[in-house]
């Protein structure tokens, strides 16, 4: 096996990593809307953080590895489309972090009242239901995706 098709398997792992990690943080927010209680809201929401650190730690991988192979490729750093995905990648990155605070809040208030007679408050569910945050979670997604597209394709290379 080449040094390029070590340094690529361990970007894809990455790619797994990160992607694993932030399907997690999104589906355990999901999940934790369909919940009464707040204990089972707050215990589904700890989930989420897991996610968001797997994530990171996915998101590390494949930055490293991704710039080794750029380097491995000779593609230049400055090829037309690695600049989009390093732009494309990073704002998908700067909003799925912005996303994190409802949840981030959702999951503190319902610590909260689950140690405080275990009842939902209009505030929680405003909370869980935080359109701003859903809209800039679909973006973010989308912007991935299209990370995803310029990966595979790699247009002019």
């Amino acid at each position: 096996m080449s040094t390029f098709q070590i340094a690529l398997v361990l970007h894809v792992f990455g790619v797994i990593v990160m992607l694993g990690g932030i399907l997690t943080a999104g589906l355990a927010f999901y999940a934790a809307r369909r919940r009464e209680r707040p204990a089972e809201i707050a215990a589904i929401l700890s989930l989420s953080r897991w996610g968001v650190l797997t994530g990171a730690v996915g998101f590390l991988i494949v930055t490293g590895f991704g710039l080794w192979l750029v380097d491995l490729g000779g593609f230049g750093y400055g090829a037309d489309w690695l600049v989009a995905t390093y732009v494309l990648f990073g704002v998908s990155n700067l909003l799925g972090a912005a996303t994190g605070r409802a949840p981030k809040r959702a999951r503190q208030l319902a610590e909260r009242l689950a140690a405080d007679g275990d009842r939902a408050t209009d505030e929680l569910r405003r909370l869980l239901r935080d359109r701003p945050s859903e809209v800039l979670n679909h973006v973010s997604t989308a912007l991935m995706l299209a990370v995803l597209v310029l990966m595979v394709w790699r247009p002019g290379s």
